[in-house]
């Protein structure tokens, strides 16, 4: 039985579902360790995914650079979908406001699209 010598590979992140994860992995992660979210910035992260892995160098054509820019958006809506399931079973993330910013309790899965998460 062969033993994984690493969780995420450049063969996992080239499928549909491995992008998903990377999408979500990095983006609840930076909200988890600074708190700071904005619902833009999974776009962003699914777009440069979407370009860096699907489409070397040599074959950024118009028709390209368009196929990607619309595979970026489904993924960002599939990542988004997952990211909104996952946190509606998720206990209310902000305590109330009386307490202090360094008491808020973050979790992994909050919302992109709700402002103070």
């Amino acid at each position: 039985m062969d033993v994984a010598t690493e969780f995420m590979g450049l063969e996992t992140l080239s499928t549909f579902g491995g992008a998903t994860t990377g999408v979500l992995v990095v983006v609840n992660g930076i909200r988890r360790a600074t708190g700071w979210s904005r619902p833009w910035f999974a776009l962003l992260v699914a777009q440069v995914l979407v370009l860096g892995i699907s489409y070397p160098p040599e074959q950024f054509s118009f028709p390209y650079i368009i196929l990607a820019l619309i595979n970026g958006f489904l993924l960002y809506f599939t990542a988004l979908g997952a990211n909104e399931t996952a946190s509606s079973f998720v206990a209310d993330p902000i305590l109330p406001q009386s307490v202090s910013g360094s008491e808020i309790k973050r979790v992994f899965f909050g919302s992109w699209l709700e402002k103070n998460n």
